[in-house]
């Protein structure tokens, strides 16, 4: 089976099994989680950020919501929203290697923005 056919075979899948989870048991924070990254998946970043914003009320201390919300942020291109996202997240595990990394790749890409949108202005 072609890889791509089997990743949306898997996200219909978790789509379609997370809202009957999420129904029995609404306070479980992976969930939401799962249905933020299902969402991102489909490139339905709105979602994705409500999801992760719900899987962070939960559950605040487990840093992947705040992961799926900096993942979502940056699929918006809202990259200092990613940064503070991954950032909360590193505050709670300072030596997570994998929130470090997405940090950086956000603070890269506010870095382009911000030189794109320099770069763009019309001088005086």
């Amino acid at each position: 089976m072609p890889r791509k056919l089997l990743r949306e075979r898997t996200i219909m899948a978790r789509q379609s099994s997370t809202p009957r989870a999420i129904e029995l048991d609404p306070s479980d924070a992976a969930l939401y989680s799962n249905r933020s990254l299902c969402y991102l998946q489909m490139t339905e970043a709105d979602k994705a950020l409500h999801a992760a914003n719900t899987c962070i009320k939960l559950r605040p201390e487990w840093i992947k919501g705040y992961y799926r919300k900096g993942a979502a942020l940056m699929s918006v291109e809202d990259y200092k929203g990613a940064c503070d996202a991954f950032m909360a997240g590193l505050q709670l595990d300072p030596g997570n290697a994998e929130m470090e990394e997405v940090f950086m790749e956000a603070v890269e890409e506010m870095k382009k923005d911000h030189l794109a949108r320099k770069g763009s202005k019309p001088s005086d």
